[in-house]
Order: C-alpha cells, then sequence, then structure tokens
C-alpha cells in the first residue's frame, strides 16, 4: 500500500471479511439465506437490464 488511506481501505475490508466469516459459522441459517437473497436481487437486476436493453434494440432489424 501507498498510502494510508489505502492501507485503512484494505484492513477495513479485510475486517469485514472476517466478521461475515465468523457470522457464517456462527449462524449457516441466516448466511444461507442472506446469499440466497442477495443471488435473487442480482438474477432480479439482470433480468430487468436485459428487458431494457431488448426493448431499446426493438427499432433496430432482426433485435428479435
Amino acid at each position: 500500500m501507498r498510502t494510508w488511506g489505502g492501507f485503512a481501505l484494505w484492513i477495513g475490508s479485510r475486517v469485514i471479511y472476517a466478521l461475515a466469516g465468523i457470522l457464517a459459522f456462527a449462524n449457516p441459517l441466516l448466511a444461507s439465506s442472506a446469499l440466497t437473497l442477495m443471488i435473487a436481487v442480482s438474477l432480479l437486476v439482470a433480468g430487468v437490464l436485459r428487458l431494457i436493453v431488448g426493448l431499446r434494440e426493438r427499432p433496430r432489424r432482426g433485435w428479435g
């Protein structure tokens, strides 16, 4: 790390990863529910974005 700001960000992210790992071991049901929710949200967002792009390309020939 070249700056203290970058170092602090690196340390902060490692602390968050460690806490998430500890919580995942402490409560695996909550961890699996949170991961399932994150996957569901990301799939919904991806689907909406694909729909938007598809509708924007509709005027072009061969859009389907």
